[in-house]
């Protein structure tokens, strides 16, 4: 992977339940990790049928390869944020990481 790729900033953020004051669960996100990315808008719609879910992604990010990004996580560009749907590793070499993601609005 060439590094001149990675040429956006992005946050990698995991959700975490609290307790508030009142003792009610609340809903966070916290920043695992800031790192160097490279932000693709794929053109039209890619639809992923996973288990019979239909699935749209629009965006493709590549980030070098960690192995605690799971779906659900969120990356936050600029302020943009997107779900990851998908973490995929392409030729399972452990160097590159795709997380194919959705918009949230």
């Amino acid at each position: 992977m060439r590094a001149a790729r990675l040429n956006k900033w992005v946050e990698l953020l995991q959700k975490a339940t609290v307790r508030d004051d009142f003792g009610q669960e609340v809903e966070t996100w916290n920043l695992i990790d800031s790192v160097w990315a490279s932000v693709e808008t794929l053109s039209g719609k890619q639809v992923f049928d996973a288990q019979q879910h239909k699935i749209e992604i629009n965006r493709k990010i590549l980030i070098r390869y960690r192995d605690d990004i799971a779906e659900g996580w969120r990356v936050r560009h600029g302020s943009k944020e997107y779900e990851v749907v998908v973490p995929s590793d392409p030729d399972n070499r452990s160097r590159q990481l795709y997380l194919m993601c959705k918009v949230l609005v």
